[in-house]
């Protein structure tokens, strides 16, 4: 079985700042700039701190706290995850 592994997308040159619980990216590839806030930035802030290693979806929810993820906080996650990918912002990859 193939396990879905997240990182920070390696063809933008992704600029961004931190601010409490916001994140500011730049993406100059795509001149857009995009506003983070709660759980995308949390799993942004993740993905940054993980630099170029791939990072799991069980990772990310542990590291978020939900070490026993309901199918919920599994869905959240991915729709998150989804959302960055759409943006630009991260990659997936199987582990």
């Amino acid at each position: 079985m193939v396990t879905p592994a997240w990182q920070l997308s390696q063809s933008a040159a992704l600029q961004w700042r931190r601010w409490d619980e916001q994140v500011v990216v730049y993406d100059p590839a795509a001149t857009a700039t995009h506003l983070l806030t709660d759980g995308p930035a949390e799993i942004f802030g993740l993905l940054v701190d993980a630099g170029d290693t791939t990072v799991s979806e069980a990772d990310l929810l542990a590291a978020c706290g939900a070490t026993d993820a309901t199918d919920t906080e599994i869905a959240a996650l991915r729709d998150i995850l989804d959302s960055l990918r759409t943006l630009g912002l991260t990659e997936c990859r199987a582990l």
